[in-house]
Order: C-alpha cells, then structure tokens, then sequence
C-alpha cells in the first residue's frame, strides 16, 4: 500500500518481502545481503516490513526513517539501513537524530499495519523473507538469489504446495 517501504525498481516482476527488525543482529545481515541484489543491478522489488515497537525512540526511528524515504527515495533509505546495521548500537541515535520532523509522524500507523501483516502471514520472527509469495529456503544464502532466482522460487512453491498437502 501507500506506506510500504519498497527498495529497488517498484514495478520488478519479482518481489521480495523481508520481515525485519531494526534491531536484531540477524536482521541487518539479511537486510545487507539483500541489498547486494540492488547493488549489483538485479531487477527486483524489495518490501521491507520492520517491527516497530511502542516506545520513544522507535517511535522516532521509524518517522525518521519514512520521512526519508519520502523526500529523498529508495536509494537514500537503502543506504541509511545499510549504514544503520554496521554502526555499533550506542552510535545509532545520532544516524537519525537529524532527520527527524516535528510534523511527520506515521509511527503509530506503520506499526499497526506491520503487526497485522506479520499477523496475517503468521511470521513467527524475524528475519523472514519471502520471494515471490514464498518463504525463502534455508539453504540458500539471499545473496545468492540473483543466481539462482528461478530455482528458490521453484524450490519455495514446491515447499508450499507440500506444506499444503499435510496440512
């Protein structure tokens, strides 16, 4: 929808979806690995759908963050989040410090759109990340997708429709 948090080319045929949380180590190597998809040029949509958590400086963060990617686009907020998960924890405040806006606050919002996705798609924790509908094979490292984008979707559909047949 109109508060989505998309990286890379919004009209690509192949979407990625990443569950993620802002502050979970396991999170921002996914998220990096991801982003070498765009850095190297791969055709891809990527929805980003962080965790956003009821206190101040989340709060904060998250208007931050989407007040970029407002004024400044997906490049700008892709290199942020890159920055953001390679400062060390107590050196993150001053990253967005700045850019936040007394006028601009979609927090409240964001949060409750992101729990109801993440209540819609059952996502037990983060990281998750979806291609194509599907949730990503274990087996595979994100970074790899450009290599091997039809057969982790193949591999993800297989998975899917057996998933369905024991259920």
């Amino acid at each position: 929808n109109g508060n989505s948090l998309i990286l890379g080319n919004p009209n690509a045929t192949l979407t990625i979806t990443a569950f993620l949380s802002l502050y979970c180590t396991p999170c921002g190597t996914a998220f990096k690995k991801l982003n070498k998809l765009l850095e190297n040029g791969v055709d891809v949509k990527i929805n980003v759908v962080f965790s956003v958590y009821n206190d101040d400086q989340s709060n904060k963060l998250i208007n931050a963050l989407y007040s970029l990617y407002n004024m400044q686009g997906s490049a700008q907020t892709g290199d942020f989040l890159e920055q953001w998960y390679t400062t060390l924890k107590p050196s993150r405040i001053a990253l967005y410090e700045n850019l936040v806006t007394d006028n601009f606050e979609i927090s409240k919002q964001i949060r409750d759109q992101n729990k109801e996705l993440c209540e819609k798609y059952e996502v037990p924790g983060r990281p998750i990340v979806y291609v194509g509908g599907c949730e990503f094979p274990n087996q595979y490292e994100y970074s790899d997708s450009e290599y091997y984008l039809d057969e982790i979707i193949n591999l993800a559909k297989k998975d899917k429709r057996q998933e369905a047949w024991t259920n």
